[in-house]
């Protein structure tokens, strides 16, 4: 607050700028002061608003503007607006970079694909499961199936539905993919997909009412890391490539 404060008296001064109101006559024995005050714009008529260039006074005045950037920060700490997310179970979120997994309840491993795997799937109702496939040359993408479509996010920006190439914005009923920036998204039910291009970093997010219905790469969601290795078998693996070989879609890669 102190910042602002000084920013906006300094912005004071600058439209007041006192220096260039000067007094002409001084007379208070005879009760007559006069003085020759600055405007800020020019006036014709003290009973008449003055016509204001908006533009060119603010072209003037922008460098003294205070910067209030600082408070973004504070969007950070505001409740969002949608009540569903302010009392558990909360949504999750898991990460794919580079070689680099971080689950749902936040267990970070190091694996290097190969194959097809899934990285969370709907092992309650079937809603959806979301596979990472690894194409070779250092190429790899997701494929997201729902119980009416089935889409892929391939390397350059490119999206396949029910196999054929598509343009985005794609709307579906289940399901849609947006392209902002260099991010490719992807909503559906309880889910989303958010792959970052120029890094190729994934990350998935989870409705928390899927909290302890899932399985794969990103584990079991449910606020227990310990777990997180769990097998389709609900047997934990004893280290990371056992864990996901048991995940593996096909057997193409063995």
């Amino acid at each position: 607050m102190e910042i602002i404060e000084d920013e906006i008296e300094a912005l004071k001064t600058v439209i007041t700028d006192l220096e260039k109101t000067k007094i002409t006559v001084f007379d208070p024995v005879n009760g007559e002061v006069q003085t020759d005050t600055y405007l800020v714009v020019p006036m014709k008529s003290l009973k008449a608003l003055p016509g204001i260039d908006v533009i060119q006074h603010y072209n003037n005045i922008r460098s003294y503007v205070p910067d209030i950037s600082e408070l973004r920060s504070i969007y950070d700490y505001i409740p969002s607006s949608d009540f569903s997310t302010w009392m558990p179970p909360f949504d999750a979120f898991g990460t794919v970079e580079g070689n680099t997994f971080t689950t749902f309840d936040g267990k970070t491993y190091q694996f290097n694909g190969r194959c097809s795997y899934v990285l969370a799937g709907d092992y309650m109702d079937g809603n959806f499961s979301i596979v990472l496939d690894y194409m070779g040359k250092q190429k790899r993408r997701v494929i997201i199936t729902t119980t009416k479509h089935a889409e892929q996010l391939l390397p350059k920006n490119k999206l396949r539905v029910d196999g054929v190439i598509v343009e985005m914005p794609y709307h579906a009923k289940d399901l849609s993919v947006v392209n902002e920036g260099d991010d490719v998204t992807v909503s559906g039910h309880g889910f989303t997909v958010r792959h970052n291009v120029p890094s190729d970093v994934y990350e998935i997010g989870l409705s928390g009412w899927y909290y302890g219905k899932t399985g794969g790469l990103l584990g079991t969601y449910d606020n227990e890391r310990q777990n997180d290795m769990m097998m389709p078998s609900r047997q934990l693996a004893n280290d990371v490539t056992s864990f996901a070989d048991t995940w593996e879609v096909n057997d193409r890669c063995r």
